[in-house]
């Protein structure tokens, strides 16, 4: 498993969270590659649009004061990946909060939500729709987590914080989901260049429709609002060479109109349009994994080219561990020459 010790001595470290992380990052080298280290939820870094980066694994009830702490205890650290996620009608909700304040008005959101206040493991949240308070190593296991966080929150001042002064302050995120990577510091590559019978290409192939079944519902829903989005496009803006869609065409209509005086005539389905179109743009360009496993899937059930199908699979190896089992790993191994690398 990567050390946070380890990202220090070979990269640039842009840190966010608390204060002896910040610093600890002041430490790191200034000439090699930049990685982002952050202890922040997983939420708030997707709203600064920091999608991937490196969390420090913060043992619980340990506190570090200063930088000197962080390097002397040198933590683990996991590959975080945030994707923008929508609410499913059909999953169980489960509220996690230990702010009295904060359940009451989560209750009224969610009156049929099941509440946990304290201690939650794995199984509790899994495949379910979460509201509240996780860390990331727990927000992996729901299907969507909403973060609820209270501005500049202190819990000596605010535990008893409730009614209109919690409601100004309460800060609800939209929906996510974290996929959590423990890095290893050898991965297995596989020869592009590899000799395969058309019998190791069937077995290769059934292996590689193992992992498309396991993700067939994520790839289902993937397609789902890239279809959305590839009907709302329509070009490039000629000025600023950034993507227009519908909602950005019926957008420039109502302010025509309404520079001329006159009521906007399509505010209501402009409003609707620009905000699936936001939900759909976000879905799509947030999640990385479902593209690349039916790229790969496609290639090896098409008889596609054969270092290309080998190729995607090193790709995933390599920036999605654990997206392949071990076991499905080691039977690919039968089939194709590997070597292993650092």
């Amino acid at each position: 498993m990567k050390k946070l010790n380890e990202i220090l001595s070979n990269c640039t470290i842009k840190a966010y969270g608390f204060q002896a992380l910040k610093d600890y990052a002041e430490n790191s080298n200034r000439y090699r590659r930049k990685e982002i280290v952050s202890s922040l939820s997983p939420a708030i870094m997707a709203e600064m649009g920091i999608m991937k980066y490196y969390a420090p694994v913060l043992p619980r009830g340990m506190v570090f004061n200063t930088s000197e702490d962080l390097f002397n205890a040198d933590l683990d650290v996991n590959k975080l990946i945030v994707q923008w996620e929508d609410k499913e009608e059909d999953k169980e909700e489960i509220i996690v909060s230990r702010h009295n304040g904060t359940i009451e008005i989560l209750k009224v959101m969610y009156p049929n939500a099941t509440v946990f206040t304290g201690n939650i493991n794995p199984e509790d949240i899994e495949d379910k729709f979460v509201i509240g308070t996780l860390p990331p190593h727990l927000i992996q296991y729901a299907s969507a987590y909403q973060a609820v966080t209270i501005n500049n929150f202190d819990y000596c001042k605010d535990g008893d914080l409730k009614g209109k002064e919690l409601q100004e302050r309460l800060h609800i995120s939209s929906p996510i989901s974290v996929l959590v990577f423990q890095e290893q510091d050898k991965t297995v590559k596989f020869d592009t260049i590899a000799k395969i019978t058309e019998e190791e290409r069937k077995e290769i192939t059934k292996i590689i429709d193992k992992i498309y079944d396991r993700n067939k519902n994520k790839i289902e829903k993937y397609l789902k609002y890239r279809k959305i989005l590839d009907a709302s496009y329509v070009e490039l803006d000629a000025y600023t060479k950034n993507p227009l869609f519908v909602s950005d065409v019926i957008e420039k209509i109502n302010s025509v109109y309404k520079l001329t005086g006159r009521e906007e005539p399509f505010k209501e389905i402009g409003e609707i349009l620009k905000t699936e179109t936001l939900k759909a743009r976000n879905y799509v360009t947030s999640h990385k994994i479902e593209p690349e496993i039916l790229e790969l899937y496609e290639n090896w059930k098409n008889n596609g080219d054969k270092s290309d199908g080998i190729g995607g699979i090193n790709f995933i190896l390599e920036y999605f561990q654990g997206v392949i089992k071990d076991e499905e790993i080691e039977l690919l191994s039968r089939y194709i020459s590997e070597k292993k690398c650092n």
